[in-house]
């Protein structure tokens, strides 16, 4: 979620936090000493809390109407923001440890706007969200924050070859995406962190994911350029997609055109890209035009 929610634990970590050896939660948070003040606890209110239990090698998180088990040999992958397993029923759990810092409350009621839209997103190109809520130790400290997802075949990364030069299949993977991005900004919030990475394969079907940087849009002059931020992005995705080439997030949209006219793609392709970089059409009518 907000991206100054997942700043480098190393940074944040004292000497009084300990690993626990016993659980998959590696890290016991408290909360600060000031965690009386009401509208922090209000805060934390708002949020589901989940139950875990570790038997031998496995832990089980359990919440309102689900229970999903999982062991560290079911590791899917591990970034500076946590860990994703795959569960006993095929689900992905994501599992971030969160450090409750004084400032990390201030941003809690973000955090939950953003949640609760994400689990409301009615779109076949996001990844769903199940369920997600803070797990709590029985002494009331807090261990991580766990979202609980569908698990895809794979990421765009891992299959971005597939795509070079094939112009109407990195049309067809630009529409998936789009339609995706419609989705969240029509929940108001803002990806923020696109990236082949982020983009994950299920049954063929492109589908956003990885919503840890995602943050609230408010109306007005901010959202708009939050939304013009997730376009620039997914037009970048598409050019090197495309052409073969590393993805780059600091690549101009004029380089992204000259760029697709020197690899001579179709015009098409071109013309449908610049509509997406161009920010002048909305994705509504780029996705009924081509």
């Amino acid at each position: 979620f907000k991206r100054v929610l997942f700043r480098s634990l190393d940074f944040l970590m004292d000497d009084t936090q300990t690993p626990d050896p016993n659980s998959i939660f590696r890290v016991n948070y408290s909360l600060p000493r000031n965690s009386d003040d009401q509208s922090r606890i209000d805060a934390l209110s708002k949020f589901p809390v989940l139950q875990h239990s570790t038997l031998a090698e496995t832990t089980t998180i359990s919440g309102d109407g689900f229970s999903s088990t999982f062991s560290e040999q079911d590791l899917l992958g591990q970034g500076k923001q946590g860990s994703v397993y795959l569960t006993e029923d095929k689900q992905a759990i994501k599992v971030v440890p969160v450090p409750f810092d004084a400032d990390y409350f201030e941003s809690l009621n973000q955090l939950a706007v953003v949640a609760d839209a994400l689990t409301k997103c009615q779109s076949e190109n996001l990844v769903p969200i199940h369920a997600f809520g803070f797990v709590k130790r029985e002494d009331g400290t807090f261990d991580s924050l766990v979202i609980i997802m569908e698990c895809c075949d794979s990421s765009l990364n891992a299959m971005a070859n597939t795509f070079t030069g094939n112009a109407e299949k990195t049309m067809a993977l630009g529409k998936e995406i789009l339609s995706g991005l419609l989705g969240l900004h029509g929940a108001q919030v803002h990806h923020a962190d696109l990236k082949p990475d982020n983009i994950f394969l299920k049954n063929d079907i492109a589908k956003i994911g990885d919503f840890n940087s995602v943050v609230s849009l408010q109306e007005g002059k901010l959202a708009n350029l939050g939304k013009f931020f997730d376009r620039q992005r997914v037009a970048q995705i598409l050019f090197s997609t495309y052409t073969g080439s590393n993805f780059d997030s600091y690549l101009q949209a004029r380089e992204i055109i000259e760029g697709l006219q020197t690899a001579q793609a179709p015009p098409k392709l071109i013309q449908f890209i610049s509509d997406i970089v161009s920010d002048k059409k909305p994705i509504e009518e780029i996705l009924t035009s081509y």
